[in-house]
């Protein structure tokens, strides 16, 4: 155990110092913003160009000269996104969904050997259309940067606008809000590292299917850019050999996580998450609990995590959980998974870094 979680330790640490420099000139990006005027129903958009003193500088596109600035004392509200994120939204959420779908399909106890073609194509496809609606969502989601014709709130929030603004700033300001509490899930298959329980009651036991379906429900807040803490629900689910797909192997924990994030650029980075909680283990045979099982839970999580808008997040992880057991029908066990996961959360709530 000590020995995997030094080696996941050095390969992340390798990475992240071959790939942690990062141009200090940004790539300009596009991004649209909708003002509110506090003395006029009319609502202008445009793109953001600049950030002025005491005005917000607006373009019709990047390369349109003809500009127009908003004074701060006329702006109410300012609503803000990436330009063309509805259709990259769009994308990013069929590409996951498609992927989850079929990673489902074929991760569910018992299996579905004589059916996985078709089931990973129509697994694939909704979970592709439901992923591709829940990528038009999250694309379509404005920051609200409130300004109240007040120079005190621009200056506040400078840092914030100057990272949306196309004409990088000579002058850039490194205190920004962030989005500090998310919530999110996460799936994927896991791998059995060996039998939850060696002495078992039931004679026709045929042995537990060693891959299954792995899922993880996260709520997260962010202490600073570096440190943060994860609150996670984790279950793994697993089939009985030559079983009629009524009985089933199941972990479930409730696991606290210290999170260490290793910035790669302002959208990429990884976070390593090594938890303690509690787990229980069952063995149902249709309705009826032939084992239960409980004990200490250790995981160690390392995700590279991707941050395609302000309020969302995409990631893809490993992990290794291992929990010792005290069972109610007599004896120990030890259940030892590998997981592999893509995950997807949302982040809410605005603090000063």
């Amino acid at each position: 155990m000590i020995g995997r979680i030094r080696i996941l330790l050095f390969c992340l640490l390798c990475f992240y110092s071959a790939t942690a420099q990062e141009s200090r000139n940004k790539k300009p990006k596009a991004f649209e913003v909708w003002v509110k005027l506090h003395n006029t129903p009319d609502i202008p958009k445009g793109m953001l160009f600049a950030v002025g003193d005491s005005s917000i500088i607006l373009a019709g596109s990047a390369g349109d000269t003809v500009l127009r600035a908003y004074n701060i004392s006329t702006i109410e509200m300012l609503k803000i996104r990436r330009s063309k994120s509805i259709i990259r939204g769009t994308i990013f959420g069929l590409t996951i969904g498609t992927v989850g779908g079929v990673v489902i399909a074929n991760s569910i106890p018992g299996g579905l050997d004589f059916l996985t073609i078709p089931v990973s194509s129509a697994a694939g496809l909704g979970f592709g259309l439901l992923g591709a609606g829940i990528g038009i969502l999250a694309g379509s989601v404005k920051d609200r940067i409130p300004i109240k014709h007040n120079y005190d709130n621009l200056n506040k929030y400078r840092g914030n606008l100057q990272d949306y603004s196309f004409q990088q700033e000579k002058a850039a300001v490194k205190h920004r809000f962030e989005h500090r509490w998310s919530a999110g899930a996460c799936v994927g298959m896991s791998f059995a590292q060996d039998e939850f329980a060696s002495d078992l009651p039931d004679e026709g036991y045929a042995g537990m299917v060693m891959s299954g379906l792995g899922l993880k429900i996260n709520a997260g807040y962010r202490l600073t850019k570096i440190i943060g803490v994860n609150l996670s629900f984790f279950n793994n689910s697993f089939g009985v050999n030559n079983s009629d797909n009524t009985s089933s192997w199941d972990v479930t924990a409730v696991l606290v996580s210290p999170v260490i994030s290793l910035p790669v650029s302002r959208k990429i980075r990884f976070d390593l998450a090594p938890g303690i909680g509690y787990a229980g283990t069952t063995l149902l045979e249709g309705e009826e609990f032939i084992l239960n099982g409980e004990g200490f839970a250790m995981h160690v999580n390392g995700s590279l995590v991707f941050n395609y808008s302000k309020r969302w997040f995409a990631s893809a992880g490993a992990g290794y959980f291992l929990s010792n057991l005290k069972y109610q029908e007599g004896g120990d066990g030890s259940a030892r998974t590998l997981n592999i996961e893509l995950g997807l959360a949302y982040k809410f709530g605005k603090k000063d870094f």
